[in-house]
């Protein structure tokens, strides 16, 4: 439950992240912070499940190799 939770809510800044960047481009400052809280939080998550979680290109996050 709780690896589902932080994959949810993981998946809902990375969707944030994708609107800022189409938005405002990758080099504002709106797109830098909440780039800068997804990886902080991507790491939390890969910490506390114990496996790597993947950011995806395609726009998906995704657990494991």
């Amino acid at each position: 439950m709780m690896k589902e939770k932080m994959i949810s809510y993981l998946q809902s800044m990375l969707d944030e992240y994708q609107k800022r960047v189409e938005h405002f481009g990758y080099e504002h400052p709106y797109s830098d912070e909440i780039f800068d809280k997804m990886i902080a939080c991507k790491e939390m998550a890969e910490a506390l499940i114990g496996e790597p979680v993947n950011l995806g290109v395609n726009g998906k996050v995704t657990i494991g190799f």
